[in-house]
């Protein structure tokens, strides 16, 4: 700790004031957006921060937005191109823009509506819109006009104007609307009686705008601040102070209570952005980054500590004022930095300077002061030094000092030690008091050193040994030869961590220092960074991005830190910080905890990711590097930000890669399976430090980009879920984003197999019932035919057995009996008995073999031949193919056509009567002729046999038995005989 300054040293503090010290500028992360970002133009006239986060931009060439950190353009084309000088926002979400020259537009849900002197308005030159609960006050160079329910209800002007009355602001105080006028005073907007009106209450020279905060107002007049408290301002009273550089056209207070003004001095270059510090104006443009000296419109955003500033010239620009990361510029790379007290003074070493920030109590109040001291101030001491001191001269280094000049010194590496700063160089090591006043020198080419716990100064040369001065003492010197395997070389990082000094050697490992004595405690010699964990435990870092747990207790690595819990692979830096790893890639600083990590970029205003060295201070982090050094608030970077969870918002819909009407829930068919979402975080400050997984009613998956396409789903219900990684403010959050139900496919649906199971069912019972009826038909067919046979049996029976066919058969055999011809008589009896006994057996079989039939017929032309005297011949043809025995046909059909040759084909006439019966097989069936070499018949005759009972029986047995066969063909030749064809199926 600083010790008390004494007398002399506050003089002398006070001298280098006068001498040597200035007052040391931070730099503000920035972001500035021109037209090559998507502005309309350059110049900005009106910023806006909405309702819903959305902030909006008004400029010479028209309206644009800033969403997620990001310039998006909004096209209506009801809204022109033109010179938006105000926006305000309505209770009920209206945005309201003044034009100058078109009028006022408002804005709702792309719903636009314009107000214009046609419709109301007193003229179309706008200025200020002002808006109070439901009612929007329009500011014109003409007047002020009220516009109340989308109606221009009011136009006001005062009679001491002329008709002039150039509205510049408006303001609120105790519940009342005031209106600021160019050159016409204020004037209070009355509504005690049936109309508004203006009511004056303080008259003035000119005013270009106020800025009202509580009790506190201020006036704008050409280049000067007039402070007032507001019940002094509305009571016509005198100011209480006045000051200014410029002209101001807007205020903004932060929730910090800083004042900052846009300025801009039309006809002179005084302009810019200046914060109001004690009554004065401080130039804040070098600070914010801003270099624009025409500064026209500021907006402040509370959730996010952004101050918007709105330039004639160069755009937009949007400083973080949170004070998370500030940045200081150089000369030079910076090498070595050190917080030596609570109030953050430092010590800086570049490459070619030591900078001492200091803070002293100027009039009463801190102020922080920065001494400079160069390289040519150091090589100059050295050698003073050992001028002094000639003993110097025989140390090895010595010739350093003649080697080097003061253009070529370069300072490596800052420590303080018993409240001096200890400064090394390419030359040798420097002692300096906190008033920067050289105490020592010693000639050793160094560039990190430390001090241990009992005092002792380590020393590592590059390429060489360490040297060590007992007690800092510069005559007790030790060398520790590179050669010896207990001496750590080439040395890239040392710690004292729980009063043990650690040294990191890249080529041999991890060595401890302890009373004049190096332990190796790890042989690793790939580590390049080091820091503590915990009271057991160290972090190391190698050269291939890994980063180990090593036990101080057994000096083993006990873990591995999960690549995926830090951004880059090659590592600069390890701090450690309340639990959290601090570890320093190539992509940035990442705070590592178990809480969601958090990274630094230059997207935050880490614009120099290449860190020469880095250090904790108290709760800041310091990181060197080329063009100056950053000093990161741990404490704010690291406090809760729950209340930074914003949520995440379906942008798109994409089905079967056609657009698709967003909604929360999606009722799709089976065809719709390819789904594309797309989906943002609405208005994030740093939209790159978020990052994505979704989960479709299963596991989390990374996308790189906030959307996801998913393609032929199955038929089902989705709940799509989406998890967000906000790397900014180190928090993690998820939410529903979208219910998809894809229906099944016809084929699939229960309602559509019922209707099968109906429809088959249906036509199951309409066929069963269809089928039953036919077997019913054909049953019933069958039973008739089955009727219809008995019936043609019966008359067969009736035919075979005629009474004139039995008479001539019984008068026959009488005939040898009175003849007394016995044999004949009981010859013929037992053939007519036969013939009547076959006749009634067989009419009740419906089938009786081919040789059974034969036998019947056979009886049949012995008995009718006893008419003939014999004379009828029959002859017997069979195709030996066919089996008699087992050929099955209807019974009797033949003795019908045998009955007709005896009836009618032989005559006295034929000699030799004979019947030819042929039987052959053919296609199944039975082919039977029956051939007579009788008279034959004409057709007349022909028709009548055809007609004759027992062959039309026959006929109609045959065809009922088989219905697709024609079953009888006739063939007669007059006088040459009559064949008979039959065909039978067996």
């Amino acid at each position: 700790m600083l010790k008390p300054l004494q007398p002399s040293n506050k003089i002398l503090r006070l001298l280098f004031l006068c001498l040597g010290f200035y007052t040391f500028s931070q730099q503000y992360p920035v972001q500035n957006f021109t037209i090559e970002n998507g502005l309309p133009s350059n110049s900005v006239r009106a910023i806006f921060k909405a309702f819903d986060g959305v902030v909006w931009i008004g400029t010479d060439n028209g309206i644009t937005t800033l969403k997620n950190g990001k310039i998006e353009p909004y096209f209506n084309s009801k809204l022109p191109a033109t010179k938006i000088w105000d926006i305000a926002e309505s209770e009920y979400s209206t945005l309201w823009l003044a034009t100058y020259g078109k009028g006022v537009y408002s804005l709702k849900n792309d719903t636009v509506r314009r107000f214009t002197t046609e419709n109301g308005l007193p003229f179309n030159y706008v200025r200020k819109i002002h808006s109070r609960n439901d009612t929007i006050y329009v500011g014109t160079d003409r007047g002020l006009s009220i516009i109340v329910n989308d109606e221009v209800i009011a136009n006001l002007k005062h009679p001491e104007t002329n008709g002039k009355l150039q509205i510049q602001d408006f303001f609120e105080h105790q519940n009342k609307t005031f209106v600021i006028t160019f050159r016409s005073g204020v004037y209070q907007i009355d509504y005690l009686g049936n109309k508004p009106k203006l009511l004056k209450v303080k008259d003035y020279d000119h005013a270009f705008g106020v800025g009202v905060f509580a009790d506190t107002l201020f006036q704008s007049t050409d280049g000067n601040i007039l402070k007032y408290t507001t019940k002094d301002f509305i009571q016509n009273k005198p100011e209480l102070s006045s000051f200014g550089k410029s002209v101001v056209w807007d205020y903004v207070k932060t929730q910090n209570n800083k004042i900052y003004t846009a300025c801009w001095g039309v006809h002179t270059d005084n302009g810019g952005i200046y914060e109001i510090v004690d009554d004065t104006m401080v130039f804040k443009n070098s600070d914010f980054g801003i270099n624009s000296k025409e500064i026209w419109c500021l907006e402040y955003d509370k959730t996010n500590d952004f101050l918007y500033v709105g330039s004639l010239n160069t755009g937009l620009y949007r400083i973080d004022l949170s004070e998370k990361l500030l940045f200081n510029q150089t000369d030079f790379p910076v090498n070595g930095l050190v917080n030596y007290n609570e109030y953050y003074n430092k010590a800086i070493v570049t490459e070619k300077k030591l900078i001492i920030v200091d803070t002293l109590q100027i009039h009463g109040k801190p102020k922080q002061v920065t001494q400079i001291i160069d390289n040519n101030q150091f090589y100059n001491f050295s050698k003073e030094y050992i001028a002094k001191k000639t003993s110097l001269k025989n140390v090895n280094d010595y010739y350093l000092t003649e080697k080097y000049n003061a253009r070529t010194l370069v300072l490596n590496h800052v420590e303080i030690h018993q409240d001096t700063i200890w400064v090394s160089t390419n030359i040798g090591l420097f002692q300096l008091s906190f008033s920067g006043q050289f105490l020592q020198f010693y000639p050793l080419h160094n560039q990190l050193f430390a001090f241990a716990t009992n005092g002792d100064l380590v020393c590592p040369v590059p390429y060489n040994g360490v040297f060590v001065f007992k007690k800092g003492d510069f005559s007790k010197v030790t060398y520790f030869e590179p050669t010896n395997k207990l001496t750590p070389v080439d040395v890239e990082d040392i710690k004292t961590i729980d009063n043990v000094m650690y040294l990191l050697s890249r080529s041999k490992g991890l060595f401890t220092y302890k009373d004049q004595k190096f332990t190796k405690v790890f042989g690793n010699e790939e580590l390049v960074a080091m820091t503590n964990k915990d009271k057991s435990n160290l972090y190391l870092a190698t050269n291939l991005g890994n980063i180990f747990t090593f036990s101080k207790n057994t000096y083993k690595i006990t873990d591995t830190l999960p690549k995926n819990k830090y951004k880059g692979h090659s590592i600069q830096f390890l701090e450690h910080y309340k639990d959290n790893l601090i570890v320093g890639t190539e992509k940035g600083v990442n705070m590592v905890s178990n809480n969601p990590n958090i990274l630094i970029d230059n997207e935050q205003g880490l614009n120099n990711r290449f860190v020469r060295n880095a250090t904790i201070n108290y709760d800041f982090l310091y990181l060197g590097t080329n063009t100056g050094w950053y000093s990161l608030n741990l404490n704010k970077w690291l406090k809760n930000n729950t209340e930074h969870r914003q949520e995440v918002v379906l942008k798109n819909i994409e089905v079967n890669f056609k657009p698709f009407e967003i909604a929360n829930n999606l009722n799709l068919n089976h065809t719709q399976n390819t789904i594309e979402l797309q989906w943002e975080v609405e208005n994030h400050p740093y939209p790159n430090k978020l990052e994505y997984w979704y989960r479709l009613n299963d596991s989390w998956i990374a996308v790189k980009e906030p959307k996801v396409l998913l393609p032929y789903l199955q038929s089902g219900n989705y709940s799509i879920e989406v998890k967000v990684n906000d790397l900014h403010y180190g928090n993690t959050f998820a939410q529903s984003l979208l219910n998809i139900n894809i229906a099944l496919p016809l084929l699939k649906t229960w309602w559509f197999w019922l209707l099968i199971i109906v429809v088959l069912g249906s036509f199951l019972f309409l066929m069963l019932k269809h089928r039953f009826k036919q077997i019913q038909k054909r049953n019933q067919e069958k039973a008739d035919i089955e009727q219809r046979l008995t019936e043609t049996k019966l008359e067969a029976l009736q035919s075979q057995m005629n009474p004139h066919f039995t008479f001539n058969a019984m008068n026959s055999i009488q005939n040898y009996i009175i003849d007394n011809d016995i044999d004949n008589a009981l010859y013929f009896l037992s053939e007519f008995s036969k013939l009547i006994r076959s006749t009634l057996e067989y009419s009740s079989l419906s089938k009786i073999s081919l040789e059974d039939e034969l036998d019947y017929l056979k009886s049949y032309i012995t008995v009718e031949n006893l008419r003939f005297e014999n004379k009828v011949a029959l002859n017997l043809q069979i195709d030996p193919k066919v089996d008699v025995y087992n050929t099955y046909i209807l019974p009797m059909v033949l003795q019908p056509f045998v009955e007709n040759c005896f009836k009618h084909a032989f005559t006295s006439s034929i000699q030799n009567p004979t019947i030819t019966l042929t039987i052959k097989e053919k296609d199944q069936s039975l082919i039977v002729q029956i051939i007579d070499n009788g008279v034959g018949v004409n057709h007349t005759v022909k028709s009548t046999i055809t007609t004759s009972k027992g062959m039309a029986l026959v006929k109609e047995r045959l065809q009922l038995q088989q219905p697709t066969i024609e079953p009888i063909q006739l063939q007669s030749t007059p006088q040459k005989g009559t064949t008979v064809t039959l065909t039978l199926k067996i």
